[in-house]
């Protein structure tokens, strides 16, 4: 499958989750929408401008804590290097102020997908060679964050996230002596509430 499939199949699924909105007893709570930047503290050609999208199936609410369950789907592009696609489960732990602010941990577990857009190498025989022998990569990634949400009305709330992340050498070959790359991301977005908040 290559990359245009690969995005062409993950946005389905999300657009799917959300013109449905329910699945047996599962159902959409709300829809999120955000602006991302990853790999922020690299020169700037090596920055990852992207977006996502996100629904959230499960949202507990008591006097002050919060937590939600979801998915997220974003898309990143580097230019004259790679595109990637990544699908997450969300998952977020939150204290709510008494003026509507919410404080939250975030942890994401998923899968992401890059397509090299630019020239790629091997090295063989003590070389490198330019090949386009590898068309892209898959590998898991971790994201482990904190996260502001304050809310506009009762249906419309902004959002900021910082997260940490960590990504495997590889999916299928963990082998490599680099088992994780490290790196950063930051979203700015907006959530729209599909039911009525208490």
């Amino acid at each position: 499958m290559n990359f245009k499939q690969t995005t062409i199949y993950l946005s389905l699924i999300v657009l799917l989750m959300i013109s449905n909105l329910s699945f047996g007893q599962i159902s959409a709570k709300s829809v999120r929408i955000a602006i991302t930047g990853n790999n922020l503290t690299d020169t700037p050609k090596y920055n990852h401008l992207g977006l996502s999208v996100g629904v959230n199936f499960m949202e507990k609410q008591g006097k002050h804590f919060k937590k939600t369950f979801g998915v997220e789907l974003s898309y990143y592009k580097i230019k004259k290097m790679e595109q990637s696609v990544i699908l997450d489960a969300t998952y977020s732990f939150g204290y709510v102020f008494k003026f509507g602010l919410e404080t939250k941990l975030l942890a994401d577990l998923g899968y992401k997908y890059s397509a090299f857009t630019g020239d790629v190498y091997e090295f063989s025989n003590g070389q490198y060679h330019e090949t386009n022998k590898i068309a892209g990569q898959s590998q898991l990634n971790l994201k482990l964050g904190f996260g502001l949400e304050y809310p506009l009305n009762n249906k419309f709330s902004i959002y900021t996230h910082a997260k940490v992340i960590g990504y495997t050498n590889r999916l299928l070959n963990l082998s490599h002596a680099q088992f994780f790359f490290i790196n950063q991301e930051l979203s700015l977005g907006i959530k729209y509430n599909l039911i009525k908040n208490k």
